[in-house]
């Protein structure tokens, strides 16, 4: 894996690295103060062609020097290894799974046909309109090189251009699986170079290995990485989140390195499909989801720094090392323009496809994925793949040398001119979400108008008064300082002017009729997404405090619910309660199969389907309990909110937010009364048992956050409080116990109704058609 040099200076090899890291820290620094608008993989990659141009002058570097030139010679694959996996898993792991779930058919369009379609031309032109003289093979690995789009320039360009989540999730998509697909388009066409032969059979096998045995291998890793991640998320043992954290880590590597390296299957693929398994399942289990972005942000920053710095560095050389001609200049422009011309032809071609299946693409959606797609990581450290091995795949230096200039200029241009013109773009084709709206500005002014309260009463609460006889102290030295306190008539003025006129502008717009009723589409959806942005922070403190199993599938189905009903808060309210109704029925087709195997096997299907109704059982009264305190939650939050509104509106407009924040409301309230009722048929045995079950688990988790309280106010040594924890996690276990008894004992008496239903036919006739009875009025309710 270590070309010469590199391996001989393998002791100044950290020299670049941490200088590098230097580099990139200062950069990232200079950036977020200056507030500018360059990509930061930009500025470090002309950092590294000014720092090869100083290599190349006179100035001796000493140490530094020798160890930019030995990371020059890195052997590309290794650079793969150490950066890629890091820099996939990541963004894989961080997405949504319901998200994932409702662009994955778009996402495998654009990533197969797309990334075919797109390959494809980019070497016809290659061959047919430059003149460069390149063979066919060569030109389509460098058509697969650039049909790669880049997750991590996207991911950056998304949040800082402000696209919607049905767009970010899109594009973001795409980007991960295109980069499997278009490296496994290079590995065909690479192999071919190097001389390997196949035929029709073998090209349809290697495309399966690579398509469906990655995503499987992945897959496995993934689940497994998943299951050990569930046995390491005691929020009493402090070492599990480093254990968690470790077992994400190794994960993305390992899997990248069997798919890649053992089993010679795309291990882009395989290390996507495992990030995938993770942002499914993982959530719930990561004790703090906070350092774990932290930590996952900072590898990402690690890797794209050192790539894009070496590529700088190399391409950066002098004109006579690398064989680059100021021609060589203006066709990687033109390359350039023939690969925006490329990808728009692509998304023209697809488009019939993504405006009927998934989120169902509009025109301007397609416009922007157009322009958004840029290139990164991945196509610089492929090019270096092809820069280090030309002489094993029968070309010369120089055809190599311009394949890196080439890949290495475009993802320049990418992400200099695509990257810093998105936001005015979005703006233009009206999909960038304002903040500044009527309802918006609203709410703020109200949030603005309660801090200002709460600041007020902390002003009188400093205790100054006590310094006042012998010092000059007043109020109104210490609120000078704090420009909420001391400009807020201003700011409440300008506010309300924009407010004004936002709602005189906004009540033209589309409107929604119920009854005698007509709401505001824009006002109505934004008060639903407050709401139930609400309710996700009360069902992640239900986590936290133990009251959701980390574990179970519960607690994914409630945080889903959630997403459904933000994805139609334009059209649908309630939609998280219809979500989480057709999610407690039982699987007509599972109670089927049971039903067919009670003819051969009587006694194990009645256990099982008695094990299921009682599960499921359970499954509801966690639902119903959780949803209805959440519900409860937000309403009182929200009715706080609605007052404080009303108290603020102008000229008979009070009436029209009332009327959107009411109806929420009101949603709310029918969603829990429906709730309730489910609630109060089910049985009272079990829902007492679960009651008490997650009042005892509150109350160790409220006894855990006070022993750490105690902690940090050092009222506690560390080694006492290690005490207390092992005692709670005895009376955890405790109620791990008693919980599971309490099922057994539960499917257990379940059991013996049946069996005694089965002896005794008139009392099974009987309670037949009183259920049957109680199905009809459950039906017509």
């Amino acid at each position: 894996m270590l070309s010469g040099d590199f391996a001989e200076k393998s002791e100044t090899l950290i020299v670049f690295m941490f200088a590098g890291l230097t580099l990139g820290a200062f950069v990232t620094h200079v950036l977020s103060r200056l507030k500018i608008g360059l990509p930061y993989t930009v500025v470090v990659f002309f950092l590294g062609c000014m720092l090869s141009l100083v290599i190349d002058s006179d100035v001796d570097l000493g140490h530094v020097e020798e160890s930019i030139r030995s990371w020059k010679k890195i052997d590309p694959e290794l650079l793969l290894y150490l950066f890629l996996p890091a820099l996939l898993f990541g963004e894989a792991m961080s997405l949504k799974w319901y998200h994932v779930k409702a662009v994955f058919s778009q996402a495998l369009i654009l990533a197969g046909p797309g990334v075919l379609i797109g390959a494809y031309l980019m070497a016809l032109i290659l061959y047919f309109c430059f003149p460069l003289n390149w063979p066919w093979y060569l030109c389509m690995v460098f058509g697969s090189i650039v049909a790669a789009t880049d997750p991590v320039a996207v991911v950056a360009l998304l949040k800082n251009a402000g696209a919607s989540p049905k767009l970010t999730i899109l594009i973001i998509g795409e980007s991960l699986m295109n980069d499997g697909t278009a490296m496994v388009l290079f590995t065909l066409y690479y192999n071919l170079m190097k001389g390997d032969k196949y035929d029709a059979g073998e090209v349809i096998e290697f495309f399966l290995a690579e398509v469906l045995g990655a995503p499987l291998l992945g897959i496995a890793f993934g689940l497994l990485s998943v299951y050990w991640l569930s046995l390491a998320n005691n929020p009493l043992n402090s070492e599990d989140m480093t254990i968690q954290i470790g077992i994400t880590v190794c994960c993305a590597y390992l899997t990248f390195f069997v798919a890649q390296y053992e089993c010679e299957v795309s291990g882009v693929l395989a290390c996507v499909s495992a990030g995938i398994m993770f942002a499914w399942m993982s959530p719930p289990l990561i004790l703090e989801h906070e350092t774990m972005h932290s930590v996952w942000g900072f590898i990402e920053w690690v890797g794209n720094t050192i790539i894009f710095l070496l590529a700088g560095v190399i391409i950066g050389g002098s004109k006579e090392e690398a064989h680059i001609s100021s021609m060589d200049w203006l066709y990687c422009l033109l390359l350039y323009i023939a690969l925006m011309i490329v990808r728009c032809l692509d998304i023209a071609v697809i488009f019939p496809f993504l405006s009927r299946v998934g989120l169902r693409c509009d025109e301007k959606d397609a416009k922007f994925m157009a322009w958004a797609g840029l290139r990164g990581a991945l196509a610089v450290a492929l090019s270096l793949i092809i820069y280090a091995d030309y002489e094993e795949l029968g070309i010369s230096q120089g055809d190599a040398d311009k394949v890196f200039f080439y890949v290495g200029g475009i993802a320049a241009l990418t992400l200099l001119v695509n990257a810093t013109t998105a936001q005015a773009l979005l703006s233009y084709l009206g999909l960038l979400k304002e903040d500044n709206n009527a309802h918006a500005l609203s709410t703020q002014n109200n949030l603005r108008n309660r801090i200002r309260t709460n600041l007020l009463d902390d002003v009188m609460n400093l205790d100054v008064d006590k310094y006042s006889a012998n010092f000059k102290i007043d109020s109104s030295s210490i609120i000078q300082y704090n420009s909420l306190l001391s400009n807020f008539d201003q700011d409440t003025r300008q506010d309300s002017v924009a407010i004004k006129e936002g709602l005189t502008e906004m009540l033209r717009g589309e409107e929604l009729g119920d009854g005698d009723d007509v709401y505001n589409v824009e006002m109505l959806a934004y008060y639903r997404t407050m709401f139930l942005e609400s309710i996700r922070v009360k069902y992640w403190k239900f986590i936290a405090d133990s009251k959701l199993p980390r574990e179970a599938p519960v607690t994914q189905t409630l945080l889903y619910s959630i997403d459904s009903a933000s994805r139609r808060v334009r059209t649908q309210g309630r939609r998280d309660w219809f979500f989480l109704v057709k999610e407690m029925e039982l699987s007509p087709w599972l109670l089927n199969i049971i039903e067919r195997a009670g003819s051969i096997f009587p006694e194990w299907a009645g256990w099982l389907k008695d094990v299921l109704t009682m599960r499921n059982l359970y499954f509801k009264v966690y639902v119903l309990l959780c949803f209805i305190d959440a519900h409860e939650y937000a309403e009182k939050k929200f009715t706080e909110m609605m007052r404080t509104t009303s108290e603020e509106c102008w000229d008979g407009s009070s009436i029209h937010i009332i009327l959107e924040q009411k109806k929420v409301l009101s949603d709310s309230k029918e969603s829990v009364e429906c709730a309730k009722e489910m609630l109060m048929s089910l049985d009272t045995d079990v829902v007492s048992g679960i009651i008490v079950q997650q009042s005892s688990r509150i109350l160790l988790a409220r006894q855990t956050a006070y022993v750490r309280e105690l902690v940090h106010e050092g009222l506690m040594k560390p080694k006492d409080a290690d005490k207390f924890f092992d005692t709670i996690a005895a009376d955890s276990s405790k109620l791990d116990k008693a919980q599971l008894n309490l099922f057994k004992d539960h499917v257990k008496l379940s059991t013996e109704k049946r069996q005694s239903l089965c002896m005794n036919p008139i009392s099974a006739s009987a309670s037949k058609t009183s259920l049957d009875s109680e199905n009809v009025e459950n039906d017509s309710l």
